[in-house]
């Protein structure tokens, strides 16, 4: 993979080129035996100067890219000269480095030989179905037309500075959050209003491993994050986006991008509406190593950027020095793209509460935290009816049709499974070995059992698209006035039926009672013999139960061979 990692000053020779894209600022000169469909010239000082020429394309920088200056300062724009190459480093992050190492991304340029599927993310999706087919899409959140202010905490240094503040500043705005700064929050001793989640990483999930119940955060969510584990912590989900839009034919997608988590929060200050958005934490940057000067040869903010051992190092707005990687200055320019939309579409002014960032101060000027101060006070009651009333309206989905989707794709695992089963051997063109080999969370190593991995992400493939069907099956019986039956212990009742309903709204639930010698029979309950639970479960299209009863019974239940009781332990509170 290249990067953009060469600034060479007084001109270019032959020898110095190694195939890259090389963007010549003014007076540089280039020698002749560089390609001229390889050389881009861009002129800083001209008054009608285009940061960007149109010639230009992600493609062109598919080898990288070689930036030639002229040998004295004042022959070029510096302002002009760091905005360009950092829209290069952008262009080539977003289109040839990211998509080159992640499947699930869209690929333009076809820097991907070949695309296998990303089976983390599909697992994900499918255990995060009980509320993809129950939760509201963000165009609900904009119809609610909420209109309050909004501050945004990012996990950079600076989000420390605004942290004492939070209980004052929750009084004056809504606090959104990422996975990375809701720990933040719950020091300062506040629930956020919402907590955005964009990123699809496995290890996203132990952000929220010892977090509280939050029962005023609402959890604004990706379909392919990792939410299934702490979903029921918050008051409710609202979806980024349709899960399959065959199936939930609904095209509103909350305005994000894969590039930062940043941007998913500068959408959701557009679905509210919101008049001013306050961003904290974005710096983007961090103080340089003590090399770092030596590097740059200078005291003083350089007129190019340097990459020096994939860091770079360059100026923030304020001109101090400050090292950064490609990603955080990619995640600036699409967030100025951002603000830049939004201001068009929502009207929403967006701050910076910290003015050492490498957001552009056209976009994001600042502002100190206690200019929100002067901001009226936010009825929370009457945000979180709204909330609800948002919370409240299902998706349209076609549960016919997915229910012969999952059973189609249950299908075609299966037959995978038996495939692998038979262990002939296995190619390195082998689509199996592709799965394998291009999982993002857990590389394989080089004595990696390849087939056993396969034979694993199999079954639980399987798994979690049966649960998925068992769901929809429930769905399917409520709405042809079926009874559900439900496997759960009395005190569980209450509970287990208004959770499992808030799934099913049609459900008419059929409870069951486990009867056990060390178990009195409730009166008037109906009930289930402990050795006579397997006889039971025959025959039933779908069964239900408690996660205190599955875990109770795990022994005999587990052992059910119809595969036709749903998991709902992601559902409650482990007992």
């Amino acid at each position: 993979m290249s990067f953009l990692y060469r600034s060479v000053v007084g001109g270019l020779d032959r020898s110095q080129w190694n195939g890259e894209a090389v963007v010549v600022f003014d007076s540089a000169p280039v020698d002749e035996g560089v390609p001229g469909n390889k050389v881009f010239r861009l002129h800083t000082l001209a008054p009608s100067a285009e940061p960007r020429p149109p010639a230009i394309t992600p493609a062109d920088l598919r080898d990288g890219v070689i930036f030639v200056l002229p040998d004295k300062e004042d022959a070029v724009n510096p302002e002009a000269v760091l905005d360009i190459q950092k829209r290069f480093v952008h262009a080539h992050y977003k289109y040839i480095a990211f998509p080159s190492r992640s499947h699930i991304t869209v690929d333009p340029f076809s820097v991907r030989k070949k695309t296998h599927p990303d089976l983390f993310r599909t697992l994900n999706l499918l255990r995060n179905m009980p509320w993809a087919l129950s939760s509201p899409l963000a165009d609900k959140l904009s119809e609610a037309r909420l209109g309050l202010p909004l501050l945004l905490l990012l996990p950079g240094p600076s989000v420390n500075d605004i942290a004492p503040q939070l209980p004052e500043l929750r009084k004056h705005c809504l606090i959104a959050c990422i996975a990375r700064t809701l720990d933040i929050c719950l020091e300062a001793g506040i629930h956020p209003d919402f907590v955005v989640q964009l990123d699809t990483f496995q290890v996203q999930r132990h952000f929220y491993d010892a977090i509280p119940a939050l029962p005023e955060t609402v959890l604004v969510a990706l379909s392919l994050t990792p939410f299934h584990g702490y979903a029921r912590k918050f008051r409710g989900v609202i979806m980024m986006d349709s899960f399959n839009l065959e199936l939930l034919p609904n095209p509103s997608r909350l305005r994000e991008s894969y590039v930062s988590s940043l941007t998913a929060c500068l959408g959701l200050a557009e679905a509210l509406g919101s008049p001013q958005a306050f961003v904290a934490g974005a710096n983007l940057s961090f103080p340089p190593a003590p090399h770092a000067q030596g590097v740059w040869g200078c005291a003083t903010s350089p007129i190019r950027l340097i990459e020096d051992s994939r860091t770079y190092l360059l100026s923030d707005r304020c001109g101090a020095l400050v090292e950064s990687r490609d990603w955080y200055i990619a995640t600036a320019t699409e967030a100025d793209m951002f603000a830049e939309a939004i201001a068009g579409t929502a009207g929403t002014r967006f701050f910076s509460t910290t003015d050492g960032t490498l957001l552009s101060r056209k976009w994001f000027p600042h502002t100190p935290p206690r200019q929100i101060f002067s901001l009226p006070t936010i009825d929370r009651a009457a945000f979180l009816r709204d909330m609800d009333n948002v919370l409240a309206r299902r998706e349209e989905v076609d549960i016919a049709k997915t229910r012969l989707y999952l059973l189609s794709q249950l299908e075609e695992v299966r037959a995978a499974e038996r495939q692998l089963a038979e262990g002939g051997p296995l190619s390195g063109d082998d689509p199996f070995v592709g799965m394998v080999k291009t999982l993002r969370d857990a590389p394989p190593g080089p004595e990696t059992d390849i087939r056993g991995v396969a034979v694993r992400l199999h079954v639980a493939w399987r798994k979690a698209l049966n649960n998925a069907r068992l769901l929809v099956q429930g769905i399917t019986l409520a709405e042809r006035g079926k009874a559900l039956p439900l496997l759960c212990f009395p005190k569980e009742i209450e509970a287990a039926t208004s959770t499992l309903g808030r799934l099913i709204p049609k459900a008419k639930w059929e409870v069951y009672h486990i009867a056990t010698g060390a178990t009195p029979i409730p009166a008037g309950r109906q009930t289930v013999a402990h050795s006579g639970l397997l006889a039971w479960l025959d025959n039933r299209q779908v069964v239900f139960a408690s996660a205190r009863v599955l875990e109770r019974f795990s022994h005999i239940l587990e052992l059910s061979p119809n595969e036709n009781l749903f998991d709902s332990r992601l559902l409650f509170d482990q007992p």
